[in-house]
């Protein structure tokens, strides 16, 4: 994840006519590259707060939760792209996950092959990763501070891919040969990172709203548009069975706290009205009593 901080001139300096979203607009234009993500407008404090609520930097999001990487990657990319035909959200910020988007160097080991040559699976498994990714032999201490001794091939042999199965292993007879003999080397394509919720793979589709509405409003708009797309013969937004969608985001500590003051105001104007039959102990002196507490609440909220 890579942070860009956009420090803003003092307003006074702006062209006419230019606003903060005209700023992000811009941005956004000129900023999005091939494989890179653009996040939301966030605060720096506001960035790390929303992270922490949802998981996820972004004021919403689709949380799509499935059991295959391939099939979650589908679904992220279908939910995208009818996010981006709702209009209450805005198209240029629907981004999905990268579920399937890393480069990876696989290595099968010859077991037959490397037994001839006394190698076990183990000893060729080492060998790679002594040369690719590097192998602490030992530690060097300075003081009260251990630093590990890491030892790997050349940079520049490392970044030759394809000469890689060609690189030259000493084996337990005192031979050497390619490595290609002992292991077969295949390129492929697999997730930068593997995220899970309540024991499932889970993949998000951050968006942002247009401002036609309220947060409540789009998201309530965004999951009832989903729904009706999976809804028919022949839907439009076909997601595997067993796959499910969520909407997830700093709104939900609203959803939250509206669900409890639902049960909370009541209760509490019930206990008022109760403590108030107790001084008078009649009920339409209490009521008369009670009716002030409405009026005041509401010359307090003028």
């Amino acid at each position: 994840m890579i942070e860009t901080y956009v420090m803003l001139k003092p307003k006074s300096q702006w062209r006419p006519g230019m606003t903060e979203k005209a700023i992000w607009d811009r941005i956004n234009a000129v900023a999005t590259l091939p494989g890179v993500t653009p996040a939301s407008p966030l605060q720096p404090i506001e960035g790390r707060v929303v992270m922490l609520q949802s998981g996820i930097k972004a004021p919403m999001a689709i949380r799509i939760y499935g059991d295959d990487l391939d099939e979650l990657a589908k679904a992220a990319l279908d939910v995208a792209n009818h996010l981006k035909q709702i209009a209450e959200v805005d198209p240029a910020t629907v981004n999905p996950d990268i579920v399937l988007g890393k480069p990876y160097v696989e290595f099968e080991v010859d077991r037959k092959t490397a037994a001839r040559f006394g190698m076990s699976t183990m000893m060729v498994n080492q060998i790679v990763e002594a040369a690719l990714g590097g192998m602490n032999v030992t530690y060097t201490v300075e003081g009260r501070e251990r630093y590990p001794i890491q030892i790997r091939y050349q940079r520049d042999v490392r970044e030759q891919i394809d000469n890689l199965k060609r690189l030259p292993v000493v084996t337990q007879t005192g031979e050497v040969v390619p490595l290609e003999m002992l292991a077969k080397m295949d390129k492929t394509w697999g997730p930068g990172q593997m995220n899970s919720e309540d024991a499932r793979l889970v993949a998000h589709v951050s968006f942002s709203p247009s401002g036609v509405t309220g947060d409540l409003e789009t998201v309530a708009a965004v999951e009832e548009s989903l729904r009706a797309a999976q809804r028919g013969k022949n839907p439009k937004l076909d997601l595997p069975e067993g796959y499910v969608i969520q909407a997830v985001g700093s709104f939900q500590n609203q959803i939250e706290a509206n669900q409890r003051l639902m049960f909370i105001v009541p209760l509490v104007m019930l206990t008022n009205l109760f403590i108030i039959y107790l001084q008078f102990r009649k009920l339409p002196i209490a009521l008369a009593v009670f009716t002030g507490i409405p009026v005041a609440f509401g010359g307090g909220m003028i």
